[in-house]
């Protein structure tokens, strides 16, 4: 399986993991399952987006246009929350659209190097997480 969503956290969180080469298909698929999952929950809830298995993006993405067609609406969205992209090593130029995109949008968005950070982030920045889960 090149791409997976689900719940990280019950209700709360949406783990979005690539895998391999990441392709416009794979973004789309994943993209209407977000999409879906947000329709929902009528409470912010939180994206994470974990590229650190998918290294490599097929040329499809290179386009600026492409990437927002697949982003805004999700980051458009009004339950979505905090963005968090895991990746150990991001590119440079990725980081930048991510950045871009997400202040566009007035979302937040948040980068670090692995899913127990990403949790741990999001913890200190939701109050809400903590009873969700206790």
């Amino acid at each position: 399986m090149h791409t997976s969503t689900g719940w990280l956290l019950s209700d709360r969180v949406i783990l979005t993991t690539y895998c391999d080469i990441i392709t416009k298909e794979h973004i789309a698929i994943e993209q209407e399952t977000v999409l879906h999952i947000l329709n929902g929950v009528s409470h912010p809830t939180h994206l994470v987006i974990e590229v650190s298995a998918g290294r490599q993006f097929s040329s499809d993405l290179a386009s600026l246009k492409t990437i927002r067609q697949y982003a805004n609406p999700i980051l458009r969205h009004a339950n979505l929350g905090w963005v968090i992209v895991v990746d150990p090593t991001p590119h440079p130029v990725f980081k930048m659209i991510g950045y871009t995109l997400t202040q566009v949008a007035r979302k937040q968005l948040y980068i670090c190097g692995s899913r127990d950070h990403a949790l741990e982030f999001l913890y200190s920045k939701d109050d809400s997480l903590n009873s969700a889960t206790t």
